[in-house]
């Protein structure tokens, strides 16, 4: 496009393409599909590994098969191809062929057992096909309540659990009508291996370990929660950030000037600022600089007034040789235009993707009167002024242009015989003129007005006061002597809640870390200083803390009404009430993964983060349903607990494990940045990876132990009856 217009233009002019966000949004993409490639590739490995060819074919045919049926999907939905989606793929690569692997492996079990190719097709299909479909809605359970986070952060990621939603439902349909068929049908020999794997070498030492622990199993489960309040204790010590959001390479700086400074002189101030960044586009890291004068882009639409601009720094890519990141840009930006007279505003800030984030420190100001509001506002600005960690200081009151206020004292008027309403007529009178006729200017008709001489210019307003108005009686009445003249600034505009006068006061800050004790210090102040001289006031901490104590607040009712879904299909699934809660324990465990990998990696805890660790808990239980599901299917055979309890864990070792370790291996180039590192996305991804691999070690250990504490007590010998499970 930009090409075919240079073609028309004339000679001597040009045009070229800037500030083109694209760039980042391809790149972001880029790193999903190259990542999404890495996974999908070493997910094959494993299945090739651990299944053999055969039954890795089997196994991954699902993948397109699922991924044809979301995109079929999203799309008669109206979804389109973004980020959001991608990630969404990449989460949910590593869980489509959980299902396919573990009616595999029940089905290769059952040959290695002497069943024929049908029978065990049949029967390893059935025998895990309800858990398999419990631990498909019990994660659906736990993506599909995000949907309806509030906000705009809920609104930005709302497609994610709509595509891992899709994709766990057409797997689970795919793995449960296919697998047996090709189980039977796939042409290249028979699924039986004959040569022992990895799984079958470790097994024996594996089961003697369990044994172990399920003699010991009350100090295994003490120990159990000793580590969960252990490294629960440990949540004070991990930094916060509300939304860790992508740069794009560029950034602006806004430009205030007093309320109404004309536009020549915004524009020289601009100049200025043009000359101050010019050391910034000699080293090759700038770009482009595009200024405007009169107008200013960004929050929801722009802002167009003689006394605002707005200069665009367009930065070079890291690929085309820039060596800063845009912050240490910025920061010295910063330094070559402090001190430039003038303005009484400038804010500089980055471009970012991803949804709109309120600032570290937010402080908001509600009562009826004006005066103090904004009197109160002004000493909070000041206030925030004096911290050195503060930057980009800003309220949300909005001076309109100059005015010229004009108090009539009525009941000296009056005496004088002149009323407000002449008093008007005359203002009017003065500055537009009195209509005396028409004259005709050849074809054209001219209005003849008759106004006071010298109104017209800039100091007209100081001889208003010298100026006579006419009385009732006749008589000329200075006009000084029944009105005053008081010059101000009335706001463009004023928000409101719950019928209150509301002004807001933010900033950004270098460092987090000294953000709650600047609130404490303003909270202080505001009770000591402020409270006793405007009553009426309320202060309303807010900012990126407050912000996100409110969205946790919000995702802790998403997670419980996820819980609640999960404890039902579970309940159902086990006719049971305390054998879900035993299932349920994986999730603390994964949660202390999480706190860990913060801990280890210094992540910030965010929105990101906690989504993340909903959208586990549904992941969490799925290998403990299958375990119990066959505890419980031992002990309908007649097996004492201590036996069906091993038995289980042997059994399910090499499934549970193969489950996990294809989940973490579809996230792990993305959590590590194989294809390129995201902010958003990796630490998402590294989120559930350190969960899984906690929730894993709880399953295969911890979860037993409690069976065994729960069941294997005097009085709960009685083992269930067919279809009948102990509660």
């Amino acid at each position: 496009m930009v090409s075919q217009a240079a073609l028309s233009l004339p000679e001597g002019v040009s045009i070229s393409l800037v500030n083109d966000s694209t760039i980042q949004i391809r790149d972001s993409i880029d790193v999903l599909l190259s990542n999404a490639l890495q996974g999908l590739i070493l997910l094959s490995i494993i299945l090739l590994v651990f299944l053999g060819v055969r039954n890795a074919l089997m196994t991954a045919l699902g993948i397109p098969v699922t991924f044809a049926a979301t995109f079929l999907v999203l799309e008669a939905m109206g979804e389109t191809i973004n980020s959001n989606t991608l990630f969404g793929m990449v989460l949910v690569l590593g869980l489509i062929v959980d299902h396919a692997i573990v009616i595999t492996e029940n089905i290769y079990r059952l040959r290695r057992l002497g069943y024929d190719k049908r029978r065990a097709a049949i029967d390893g299909t059935s025998q895990v096909a309800w858990p398999i479909v419990a631990s498909s809605l019990t994660t659906v359970a736990a993506f599909l309540p995000l949907m309806i986070l509030p906000g705009t952060i809920g609104k930005f990621l709302r497609v994610i659990p709509l595509v891992v939603s899709i994709a766990l439902i057409a797997s689970t349909l795919e793995a449960i009508i296919f697998i047996p068929s090709h189980a039977v049908d796939w042409p290249g020999g028979d699924l039986l291996k004959t040569k022992p794997d990895v799984f079958d070498l470790i097994r024996p030492a594996f089961e003697r370990f369990v044994r172990s622990l399920y003699r010991r199993r009350l100090l295994v489960v003490l120990g159990f929660f000793v580590v969960v309040a252990g490294v629960f204790s440990t949540i004070p010590f991990i930094k916060q950030d509300l939304f860790s959001a992508e740069d794009f390479t560029l950034f602006y700086i806004d430009i205030d000037l007093p309320a109404g400074s004309s536009r020549a002189k915004t524009e020289a101030i601009i100049r200025e600022f043009e000359k101050r960044l010019a050391p910034l586009a000699s080293n090759g890291e700038v770009v482009n600089v595009i200024s405007s004068v009169g107008f200013r882009s960004g929050g929801t639409g722009g802002t167009s007034a003689g006394n605002v601009g707005q200069i665009v720094v367009d930065l070079a890519e890291i690929k085309e040789g820039r060596t800063r990141p845009i912050a240490a840009i910025m920061d010295e930006a910063r330094a070559l235009c402090a001190g430039i007279p003038g303005p009484e505003k400038v804010i500089y800030r980055k471009a970012e993707s991803g949804p709109p984030i309120v600032p570290p420190v937010g402080f908001r100001i509600r009562g009826d009167d004006y005066d103090a509001l904004i009197d109160t506002a002004t000493a909070l600005r000041e206030r925030l002024a004096g911290y050195p960690e503060l930057i980009n200081i800003e309220d949300t009151l909005q001076t309109g242009t100059p005015e010229l206020r004009i108090r009539v004292n009525e009941e000296r008027a009056s005496a004088y015989g002149v009323s407000v309403a002449s008093v008007g007529a005359f203002i009017r009178g003065t500055y537009d003129g009195f209509p005396a006729g028409s004259v005709f200017f050849g074809n054209e008709e001219l209005d003849i007005v008759v106004r006071y001489a010298g109104t017209g210019g800039s100091d007209s307003i100081g001889r208003l006061l010298e100026l006579k108005i006419p009385a009732q009686d006749g008589r000329l009445v200075p006009f000084s002597a029944i009105a005053e003249l008081e010059e101000g600034a009335a706001l463009a505009a004023i928000k409101r809640v719950d019928g209150k006068r509301e002004v807001g006061v933010s900033a950004e800050a270098f460092s987090k870390d000294g953000v709650p004790g600047i609130n404490a210090d303003i909270q202080t102040w505001f009770d000591t200083d402020v409270s006793p001289r405007y009553p009426g006031l309320e202060l309303v901490v807010g900012g990126e803390f407050a912000e996100l104590a409110d969205l946790l607040v919000q995702i802790l009712r998403v997670f419980l009404l996820g819980l609640f879904l999960i404890y039902a299909v579970l309940g159902a699934q086990f006719k049971s009430f305390s054998q879900p809660l035993l299932i349920l324990l994986s999730i603390p465990m994964a949660f202390a993964g999480i706190i860990v990998y913060l801990v280890l990696s210094g992540t910030p805890f965010s929105t990101t983060v906690l989504y993340a660790g909903v959208a586990l808990a549904g992941i969490a239980v799925n290998d403990s349903i299958v375990l119990i599901d066959f505890v419980n299917s031992a002990r309908k055979e007649g097996k004492p607990v201590a036996e069906a309890v091993v038995e289980a864990v042997s059994v399910r070792l090499r499934p549970i494990l193969l489950t996990s370790v294809t989940t973490i291996g579809g996230l792990l180039p993305i959590a590590f940045g194989f294809g390129g590192y995201s902010v958003v996305w990796s630490p998402m991804a590294s989120t559930i990876i350190f969960g899984l691999l906690f929730s894993t070690i709880t399953v295969l250990t911890v979860v037993p132990a409690l069976y065994g504490l729960l069941f294997d007590r005097p009085g709960k010998a009685r083992r269930p009856r067919l279809g009948e499970a102990h509660a």
